[in-house]
């Protein structure tokens, strides 16, 4: 199962997303530069390997009007600017989908579903590759700096890898898994992959009374509704509707 938190401190927006999901079957994909992270998406270009590894990357270009001993003083400043470029088409380009398989993350409710007033939707690991222009999907990993993408020794695929699936160790409670797909915005997805919405602690009673209601609709979704206990900290889901 995988999970997209949504939240929103007004009500009817909270409401009007809840059924953009179940009733019409619609995602947003986000265009990277509205991440809130400004560290997002770099990665470091290197060159570096044996004298004949090296000779390999350059005799890959090939006919070229430079010599080796040329390419490898200017290496370093090309892949530079080579890095700027791919962040930067990287970022106008694609989109991307954030999911994670956990729906009781105290830290998830409060930073993406508005202090626990939205909802938390969950899927069927199926409903990956019902979305409309549909790349990629994979888990994050989470470092300490930005990952280094060697241009001498690693393809096209593995740089795309650094670019999307990478973050700072600082966000690693949050487990995420990716969907990258071909352009941003809104995505078409297939409905019946819908399992479980959870409600949130604080949600407004208009997004409750509505939940309810859909409940009736679609028999096929669990809902939820996050609560605590008196004497710990943890999130318990329970059913919206006895």
């Amino acid at each position: 199962m995988l999970y997209k938190y949504i939240g929103n401190d007004d009500a009817e927006n909270v409401l009007k997303n809840l059924k953009r999901f179940v009733e019409d079957g619609t995602i947003s994909s986000t265009e990277p530069g509205k991440f809130n992270d400004p560290s997002e998406f770099k990665v470091s270009i290197k060159v570096y390997g044996t004298q004949k590894q090296l000779e390999n990357s350059y005799n890959k270009l090939g006919n070229v009007k430079f010599s080796y001993d040329q390419w490898l003083l200017t290496v370093p400043a090309v892949t530079r600017e080579m890095g700027e470029n791919l962040r930067n088409s990287a970022m106008e380009q694609f989109g991307v989908i954030c999911l994670s398989p956990v729906s009781d993350s105290i830290l998830m409710w409060s930073h993406y579903s508005a202090s626990h007033k939205g909802f938390c939707i969950g899927f069927d690991d199926e409903f990956i590759k019902t979305v409309q222009d549909f790349h990629d999907f994979d888990y994050i990993r989470y470092m300490g700096s930005a990952p280094v993408f060697n241009y001498a020794l690693e393809d096209i695929h593995a740089l795309f890898q650094k670019v999307f699936f990478y973050k700072d160790s600082c966000w690693h409670y949050e487990n995420e898994r990716r969907i990258i797909t071909k352009s941003h915005g809104v995505k078409e997805f297939d409905k019946k992959f819908i399992k479980e919405i959870c409600l949130g602690h604080n949600v407004d009673p208009l997004v409750e009374n509505a939940a309810q209601e859909m409940s009736k609709k679609y028999p096929a979704i669990n809902f939820y509704k996050m609560s605590t206990e008196k004497d710990c900290y943890q999130l318990i889901k329970k059913p919206l509707v006895g």
